[in-house]
């Protein structure tokens, strides 16, 4: 009996590590989903960050937060000052067929703007960061 127990438990915590986000909450309207995404961008929380992203945002982000952890410090810290924002507005507008959302405002006072992506009813970030 002790055996199944303990297989039994073994299995949920399994479950329970190896599931995604839940963000489906998060995803009901465009500036929901920017400002959820870069929280957990800010806070390096990347299957949250991911789960709120299109593919190619994902992959993305994946060189992003490894090279984050690398490099020099002054480029660290110029990094993690570009992904932190106040979040004392956020405007969505569509334009030419795109959603933008503007976002204010960065470390340097400046707004900043992500594109959205909206699949089956949820919003995703759809970004390139630049590599």
């Amino acid at each position: 009996m002790n055996k199944y127990l303990f297989l039994l438990l073994s299995l949920l915590l399994l479950t329970a590590c190896n599931s995604e986000p839940n963000v489906a909450g998060l995803q009901k309207t465009p500036e929901d989903a920017a400002k959820a995404f870069f929280e957990a961008l800010s806070k390096k929380d990347q299957p949250k960050a991911e789960a709120l992203a299109t593919e190619l945002t994902q992959k993305q982000l994946k060189l992003f937060l490894t090279d984050l952890k690398m490099g020099p410090d002054e480029e660290i810290a110029e990094k993690e000052k570009a992904i932190q924002l106040d979040f004392k507005s956020i405007s969505c507008q569509e334009n030419a067929g795109k959603m933008i959302c503007k976002i204010c405002c960065n470390a340097d006072g400046a707004e900043a703007e992500v594109e959205m992506a909206q699949v089956d009813g949820k919003w995703f970030v759809n970004m390139n960061f630049g590599f």
